[in-house]
């Protein structure tokens, strides 16, 4: 399976899910009327682009293939479309799962052993960035949204935006609704608000946003690959696993923002606000964090190979594992920072400003804080030696007592001197 087809069939995953996602909303707000006709033609479109693509896969071409009896009602026909749908992703997930997993082995075994460390972060980097247009090209062509605006009573209701008649979105009020899966690329929402919008796996790639209100949105799984988010306001928003490479966002404020296994390889985040945001385990290779502020910040085994963070304030964040091997660290403030097992291997830190408050010197100035020894070690202090126990008192030594002179005699009392004659 070359390149090209795995990046179709990661596309054609994108649209069934979907179809799956329309389906199942039109039964549960019991709006089925007139929709089958619909959902089978967007399904069999679907089905004959994947089979064309695995041509020689009996369980695709055949058992995948939707046959309807002629006296089926709406809800009968949705349910049949639904169940197919169903097996298809779960079947097309399960062949490109492993088709990437033969992929990853084969860059293991290419890789050299000092990256070891980063072999994980490197497959899924890799990933992310041969899907970085997935999304923006998913539903092209394809026509499978159903209009739920119809029923009764009163609801938050889905806003239908379609490529034939791009309506102007310069400062509109789209806050709190449900944009999920909607495909908005290459619109201009400069100054649009956004903020507690649902846009969970929406296309916004190439979109411009400069300025816009994103605050508290859900953006998680979207695509916002090029996209211009110059000076917009994204705090608190959730941006897990979102795909934001090459994406301008310079002076944004992501304060508080979730952007855990996000992509924001090549990103220009200069002068930008994230300050407590949680970028755990996310793809920050060759991004532009200059005059950045991550006071607070999490970026435990962050990937910030080779990205330019010259000038940012990461006092009090957690760099634990994180991976800043030859990153541009000039002048950086690590104040209080968490370092252990961070790696900074060919990393520039002159001028930087150590968790102590002292000036960085030499690469071992690094190592009492925890940071990582050359090859990805952890630095540990050596133990002190266990203290010796104290040795026993010698025993005298044994030597015979000197003979004792001998006593003169007494002299008897009363004696009197000899008379001379």
């Amino acid at each position: 399976m070359d390149e090209n087809t795995l990046k179709q069939l990661q596309q054609l995953l994108t649209a069934l899910k979907a179809l799956q996602q329309s389906i199942e909303k039109a039964v549960t707000l019991n709006i089925t009327g007139g929709t089958g006709s619909m959902v089978v033609k967007s399904y069999r479109n679907l089905h004959r682009r994947v089979a064309e693509l695995m041509p020689d896969d009996f369980y695709i071409t055949e058992v995948l293939a939707l046959d309807l009896a002629d006296d089926v009602d709406e809800r009968q026909t949705l349910a049949q479309v639904n169940l197919a749908a169903g097996q298809m992703v779960v079947y097309l997930e399960q062949q490109v799962k492993v088709e990437r997993t033969q992929r990853g082995a084969q860059a293991y075994a290419n890789m050299d052993m000092e990256d070891f460390s980063e072999l994980g972060r490197v497959l899924r980097d890799r990933i992310l960035a041969q899907t970085k247009d997935t999304v923006r090209r998913a539903m092209s062509g394809i026509d499978i949204d159903i209009d739920l605006e119809g029923g009764q009573g009163k609801r938050k209701r889905k806003i239908k935006i379609t490529s034939d008649d791009e309506p102007d979105l310069v400062g509109a009020d789209l806050s709190g609704r449900d944009l999920s899966s909607e495909n908005l690329a290459d619109q201009d929402l400069s100054h649009a608000n956004l903020s507690g919008a649902n846009l969970h796996n929406a296309n916004l790639g190439d979109t411009i946003l400069i300025e816009a209100n994103l605050s508290g949105a859900n953006l998680r799984d979207a695509n916002l690959s090029d996209a211009d988010l110059t000076g917009a306001n994204l705090s608190g928003a959730v941006l897990r696993e979102a795909n934001l490479g090459d994406a301008t966002l310079k002076g944004a404020n992501l304060t508080g923002a979730d952007l855990g296994d996000a992509n924001l390889g090549d990103a220009d985040l200069t002068r930008a606000n994230l300050s407590g945001a949680n970028l755990s385990e996310a793809n920050l290779g060759d991004a532009t964090l200059v005059d950045v502020n991550l006071t607070g910040a999490n970026l435990h085994e962050t990937n910030l190979r080779e990205a330019d963070l010259s000038n940012a304030d990461l006092s009090g964040a957690n760099l634990q594992e994180a991976h800043l091997r030859e990153a541009k660290l000039r002048n950086v403030r690590l104040v209080n920072a968490n370092l252990n097992g961070a790696n900074f291997r060919e990393a520039d830190l002159s001028g930087a400003i150590l968790p102590d408050g002292s000036r960085f010197n030499q690469m071992d100035d690094l190592l009492r804080f925890g940071a990582a020894r050359k090859g990805g070690q952890p630095f540990r202090p050596p133990r002190p030696a266990p203290a010796s126990p104290p040795m026993p008192p010698h025993p005298p030594i044994w030597q015979p007592r000197p003979p004792e002179p001998p006593e003169a005699p007494d002299e008897p009392e009363d004696s009197e001197p000899p008379s001379i004659i």
